[in-house]
């Protein structure tokens, strides 16, 4: 696989303008309550302008009492993470996953390079525990079998921890909003306790409870022992082909890259052919989305049906909209079209009056042929992680018919807000997104909920080195369907 296209490079460029770096001088900054009061005034507003149907979930009157609530709590001398804790608790409450406040990263990468230590222990969260799966200090082994949970950490107890870490995010899955803050447990509790060396921990387990202390461990040494996680530097997407067994799976991490990626499927599909395999299995599992026009380059190789990944796209107009447009939709296309002004080849923000709805309704069409064609089975599989644009693959899949789902519901929405807008506040520096657009699904129903699988596979947590889902899909593939509980036939493969 080559590297970035350049076609990317400024799509990277771009976004890096979008969320300027905060500077080193700035970051142990204090702010006045004034300052904060005008940040938080200034996101609402936006906000407000921005988004289709902001108060969608969140009634608006909530939102303005919710909103004096924080400003009374404002303090003078205040630093950007507490007001990041008091803004975020309130945007969650919209309940769309594209609209949110991005955690401070800045306090945690210069502590980082001063050498600080962070929380020594991997967790799994739920609504309700603190589990303990792995642990990175010498000084304390996870028991075997029995779990172990967490009841308090420096005296905040698992409860609040849960409900404060859980509260900042928006996204629309719990279960979801659970993983992300297992994933960065560490951070989070960083930003709630600052420079910790020590932690106090209050244990539940085999013994009933107990009380440690464990010291911080090394940031740089936690993450290079993570070894269960995928690396960093792990390609987009890579195929694999299993020619004994008839089969080749896609593993699709992110929606990035357009150039790159049709390069890629014609290599892969190449391959394909070439082997003369039928069954391709295609993971989405670890995918959170990004640019939705590699749907349609994939799907162009697999169906010369009329395709739409959408029935209708809803757009609110706005002055913040029509200038971001202005700067980002010239890279959406090559010279010397690039050329070209937004509101030409783009016309639907200019459409419509400010503070109007663009409805764009959109019919099914042949896309442009993807050669060489794939005339095998498909078989998506899906799970929690499965967000944005990848939820909105595996939902073109299911409404086309093309192939089954296999795992979790997804993470992400049918049909869902999208399209961020990105901000940084005046004051505090803090950045952000908002949804500017409805994504009706391609069956036009507009009910936002995940997208159930064909065939409901969960993962064992008592053997994660057990990929089920993957195992049972290449069950699928092989034809052995003693115990399906549906005809494979049903759901719309051969």
């Amino acid at each position: 696989m080559k590297g970035i296209s350049r076609r990317q490079k400024k799509w990277n460029q771009f976004w890096t303008q979008c969320f300027p770096p905060l500077p080193d001088e700035d970051i142990p900054k204090r702010y006045s309550r004034q300052e904060l009061t005008e940040d938080l005034d200034s996101m609402l507003q936006l906000m407000e302008e921005v988004h289709p149907n902001l108060y969608f979930y969140f009634p608006k009157n909530d939102v303005i009492s919710r909103a004096e609530e924080i400003k009374k709590n404002l303090s003078d001398e205040q630093d950007r993470i507490s007001f990041y804790f008091q803004i975020a608790s309130l945007v969650s409450q919209f309940h769309d996953g594209h609209t949110n406040v991005v955690p401070p990263e800045e306090e945690f990468s210069q502590y980082k390079k001063g050498g600080g230590v962070r929380f020594p222990l991997e967790v799994r969260c739920d609504a309700e525990t603190i589990q303990i799966f792995k642990s990175h200090t010498d000084q304390f082994t996870v028991p075997d079998p029995k779990p172990v949970y967490i009841k308090s950490i420096n005296n905040h107890s698992a409860k609040d921890l849960l409900q404060t870490f859980l509260g900042l995010l928006g996204l629309e899955s719990p279960t979801l909003r659970q993983e992300c803050i297992s994933d960065r447990f560490g951070f989070y509790l960083f930003l709630l306790l600052g420079p910790t060396e020590t932690f106090h921990l209050t244990l539940e387990g085999n013994d009933g409870l107990q009380e440690i202390s464990l010291p911080g461990i090394s940031i740089e040494t936690f993450e290079k022992q993570r070894e269960h996680r995928p690396k960093t530097n792990k390609s987009p997407y890579e195929y694999t082909i299993h020619k004994e067994d008839a089969y080749a799976v896609l593993d699709f991490r992110s929606f990035t890259d357009p150039v790159r990626f049709k390069s890629f499927l014609k290599d892969m599909f190449t391959d394909i052919n070439a082997a003369g395999l039928k069954k391709l299995i295609v993971d989405l599992r670890e995918n959170g989305g990004g640019n939705s026009e590699l749907i349609d380059s994939f799907c162009s190789y697999i169906t010369n049906k009329p395709f739409r990944q959408f029935s209708r796209v809803d757009l609110k107009v706005s002055h913040q909209i029509r200038t971001h447009y202005s700067k980002s939709f010239p890279l959406h296309v090559s010279f010397p079209l690039s050329l070209l002004p937004a509101r030409v080849l783009y016309r639907h923000p200019w459409k419509k009056d400010i503070g109007e709805i663009v409805s764009i309704d959109l019919k099914p069409k042949r896309l442009k042929s993807g050669k060489p064609a794939f005339h095998g089975d498909l078989f998506i599989l899906t799970g929690t992680r499965t967000y944005s644009s990848a939820s909105a693959f595996a939902t073109s899949i299911k409404d086309h018919n093309l192939g089954v789902i296999i795992g979790s519901p997804t993470g992400g929405y049918t049909s869902s807000y999208g399209d961020c807008y990105p901000f940084c506040l005046p004051h505090t520096r803090l950045k952000g997104t908002v949804s500017h657009q409805l994504f009706v699904r391609p069956n036009g129903n507009v009910t936002l909920e995940p997208l159930p699988p064909d065939y409901p596979v969960a993962a064992d947590p008592e053997h994660p080195e057990v990929d089920q889902v993957m195992e049972f899909a290449i069950q699928l593939v092989s034809g052995d369907r003693g115990t399906f509980n549906r005809r494979f036939d049903d759901c719309g493969c051969s």
